[in-house]
């Protein structure tokens, strides 16, 4: 009703819009598991939907299939390149 829009604020405003790289640095593919060239960082990234979703912790990396091998390493800015997506959840 005409009152109940006066007392209830409707404009969201904590609602975050998703972003998506339209293109990936060189090399780098969905399904990818990447990390930085700076020895004391140790996080870790999936790439999925052209977004970089972190790993909670190291653990939640070991936890997974994927290898120390099998990731591959970015500068920071090429890593700041991609926009950020959820969590990776294990």
């Amino acid at each position: 009703t005409g009152n109940l829009e006066k007392i209830i604020d409707r404009s969201i405003s904590e609602l975050t819009e998703s972003r998506f790289a339209e293109t990936l640095p060189e090399g780098i593919m969905n399904g990818d598991v990447v990390t930085n060239n700076i020895a004391t960082d140790y996080r870790k990234w999936q790439i999925e939907n052209n977004q970089k979703r972190i790993f909670p912790d190291i653990n939640s990396f070991i936890g997974t299939s994927y290898g120390y091998q099998q990731q591959k390493t970015l500068t920071s800015s090429q890593i700041n390149s991609i926009p950020d997506g959820e969590p990776v959840e294990i």
